[in-house]
């Protein structure tokens, strides 16, 4: 697969969730790990690779969430205490997070808008290189989708820390969900950008540009051969 069509599969990965009780079945740290490995295949090692590895490994927490099942008052809506309502439906409901976990998603959701500002720094510096049409709307995207990515959930988390006793709902977020779809939105665009722009030149490893071995020897041989014969 082009280099920037494993980035674009990456970033799906990491803005989508899809979740099976305790695990992200759309692994973040899967992602950030295509991404990193697009990014090497382009030769864009420093600084893109390594921050998408932190990213990567800051993104556990939350790729494993705590869970519970509850049941569920059907008239009120209301969570019965355990033990009681043993015939009303049951609900998976996320634990909140809190403590260090908290500091860990913070910490998590800093590094992707790092690693994604860096990485479409990176893109729109080639593609400008390049000349390459799309390199105004890199740019763009580059100035638009990691604070979009990574500003509403950390001041969600601000304010469930301030207000909520320290805690904080990592997959409903809130009030603030409707602006964290947001950021989500823009990771999509960008990953249908780059997956656009996946056969184009400015987008293909230099490494591209060499003959293969094979191809040499045979064009060393021909020539040693000389001309054929009228």
């Amino acid at each position: 697969m082009r280099p920037l069509r494993l980035i674009a599969a990456g970033l799906v990965l990491v803005a989508v969730d899809f979740r099976v009780e305790t695990l992200d079945l759309f692994f973040d740290p899967a992602g950030w790990a295509l991404v990193a490995w697009g990014a090497y295949r382009l030769s864009l090692r420093t600084p893109v690779v390594p921050a998408a590895v932190v990213a990567a490994v800051l993104s556990l927490p939350e790729s494993l969430l705590r869970h519970a099942w509850v049941r569920v008052d059907p008239t009120t809506g209301a969570i019965v205490p355990e033990g009681q309502g043993r015939d009303m439906p049951q609900h998976l409901v996320y634990v909140e997070v809190t403590g260090w976990r908290l500091v860990a998603l913070a910490l998590g959701t800093a590094a992707a808008g790092i690693a994604l500002a860096l990485l479409l720094a990176v893109l729109a510096s080639r593609a400008r290189a390049w000349q390459a049409p799309a390199a105004p709307l890199v740019r763009r995207l580059a100035w638009v989708v990691p604070p979009l990515v990574s500003v509403p959930p950390l001041v969600g988390m601000g304010v469930a820390v301030a207000g909520n006793d320290g805690r904080y709902d990592a997959v409903w977020n809130g009030d603030a969900e409707p602006i964290a779809l947001m950021g989500l939105v823009g990771m999509l665009v960008v990953a249908a950008v780059l997956y656009r722009e996946g056969d184009v030149r400015w987008a293909v490893p230099t490494d591209g540009d060499r003959p293969s071995p094979w191809a040499s020897l045979r064009r060393r041989r021909h020539q040693a051969a000389g001309p054929e014969p009228g």
